[in-house]
């Protein structure tokens, strides 16, 4: 039965998890402002289903589902599910826990450590995680490994993901070094940096005899965590998401007592979270290819056409109309002659005769008017309308007039260019850069595909921006360990797409 927070009653020794609902930044803008990003439709099902399913199978008894915003909305439909039957409902009890105060994933943590509601150790998942992993083995690992390692506080689960997949985020690249018994040792996202260059700290090397340098990962957004977790987020109010926690952890390992470790995925085990656009893209595509079996999206939503099309129920579409790796929601109308490529067009809404839309996402209630194109990572918020022979090209639309809009940003009495302002000029090309790397694969990428098989590959133009990096000058310079009375290696990375260019010196 469906709880409120102050009316929680335990199991004594469930196995326990945390799922944050609320992703803290603008990455979903503009369908965030009027849709929960827990409810934001997957297939034609609500993206928290295939959490909370995940959660299930994977042998979670308790589940605790943070909510910060459009609170009201994600308890409806948790009661929704829990009155009709759901499979997770059999096997899972899920609190709904409510703060409106919280600012980032780590105040809701250091939240619900004010609270007590956690025992002993515990799945953290961040917002938006699909996965067919068994959670089971996982923890008993992390338990096995704090009996030898007091201080481990923390196993983060990570996934072998080449460079290219299509469940990779060039968003996300991360760089991981690790030893003999995976504990991390150094640990950085690349995604928002443009730095080719890498600086590993010395005593990484100097103090293991074997270290792993792992480039070949993706992080899952799951962890299984000690029970110290929650006080070191209460103390270090700086911690405001977990990168923020791993990375604090590093810095301070011997003032804080805790170290980090990881667990490789390998095989047909699966983790993701749709973090951004081209992560929903890329998870939605292997949801429908059946790459996170037994997750998968219902055949009662959807029916699937040729060309990679799935339709959800009510849908009609015209004879004359094209359409191509492409997902409709429910009640959708297409007229004549649409053309619809690698996009996305949410339920109850209306597409005029002669309308392209291609590499876009189409909210819900929305209209688009005849001989309008819509292209090239454009999202079009919820009850938009798009007026006659419109062009719209790497743009947000929204409904309302925007308080910073600006002439020129009107495409129609029901749609308007959002623009996102960032006050510090530096923060603004980090910001840039984070968008092309997060909207869904266009331009940069090259998508393919078939009953069997996709591929993604580097265009000609990004491969030429990498291959013209200079390489790096100072991989002459030297150091002394005292402990040692010898010079030693120093080891300078050069990152280039499928290449690693390692440069080191000895003397």
């Amino acid at each position: 039965m469906f709880q409120k927070a102050g009316q929680i009653v335990h199991k004594e020794n469930a196995v326990q998890a945390i799922v944050v609902a609320d992703t803290f930044d603008d990455e979903f803008l503009p369908i965030s402002e009027e849709m929960p990003h827990a409810l934001l439709p997957v297939l034609n099902r609500p993206l928290i289903d295939y959490t909370l399913e995940f959660l299930s199978l994977g042998g979670i008894e308790e589940t605790f589902l943070f909510c910060c915003t459009h609170v009201d909305a994600v308890k409806r439909h948790i009661n929704k599910c829990i009155k009709n039957g759901e499979g997770w409902t059999l096997t899972m009890k899920v609190n709904v826990i409510v703060s409106e105060s919280c600012r980032s994933f780590g105040d809701c943590l250091r939240d619900l450590d004010a609270k007590g509601l956690l025992r002993g150790e515990f799945v953290l998942l961040e917002p938006g995680t699909v996965s067919n992993v068994q959670l089971l083995p996982l923890l008993r690992k992390h338990n096995n490994i704090t009996k030898n390692d007091k201080g481990a506080a923390m196993t983060l689960i990570l996934q072998e993901s080449g460079i290219g997949g299509i469940g990779r985020c060039p968003h996300e690249e991360l760089l991981v070094a690790a030893n003999s018994n995976n504990r991390v040792l150094f640990h950085k996202k690349l995604g928002k940096t443009k730095d080719r260059k890498i600086a590993f700290p010395l005593e990484i090397f100097l103090e293991n005899p074997s270290v792993s340098l792992l480039h070949n990962l993706k992080d899952t957004h799951i962890a299984i965590c000690s029970a110290s977790v929650l006080p070191l987020f209460s103390d270090n109010f700086d911690f405001q998401t977990k990168d923020d926690f791993v990375r604090g952890l590093l810095m301070n390992e011997e003032i804080l007592g805790s170290t980090v470790y990881c667990h490789i995925l390998k095989g047909n085990q699966y983790g993701g979270s749709i973090t951004n656009w081209r992560m929903y893209q890329a998870i939605s595509y292997e949801l429908r290819n059946k790459w996170i079996h037994p997750l998968m999206s219902s055949t009662k939503r959807n029916r699937k056409l040729k060309n990679d099309v799935y339709v959800g129920d009510g849908t009609k579409i015209s004879e004359s109309a094209g359409l191509k790796n492409a997902v409709l929601g429910t009640d959708v109308i297409l007229g004549k002659n649409v053309k619809i490529e690698n996009s996305f067009v949410f339920s109850n809404t209306k597409i005029e005769d002669d309308v392209v839309i291609t590499h876009s996402i189409i909210g819900e209630h929305c209209t688009v008017k005849s001989k309008s194109k819509i292209t090239a990572g454009s999202i079009l918020g919820n009850g938009c309308v798009v007026e006659n022979d419109t062009f719209v090209e790497n743009s947000l639309v929204v409904a309302k007039k925007p308080e910073n809009y600006e002439e020129g940003d009107r495409l129609g009495d029901r749609a308007y260019r959002l623009r996102i302002t960032v006050d510090d000029e530096e923060d603004l090309s980090i910001i840039g850069l984070g968008r092309r790397l997060s909207r869904l694969h266009i331009g940069d990428l090259t998508y393919e595909s078939d009953e069997s098989e996709c591929a993604f590959s580097v265009s000609d133009d990004e491969e030429l921006s990498y291959t013209q990096t200079p390489p790096p000058d100072d991989t002459k310079r030297k150091c002394f360990n005292p402990k040692t009375n010898c010079r030693c290696f120093l080891i300078s990375i050069t990152i280039i797409p499928k290449i690693w260019l390692i440069h080191g010196i000895s003397v």
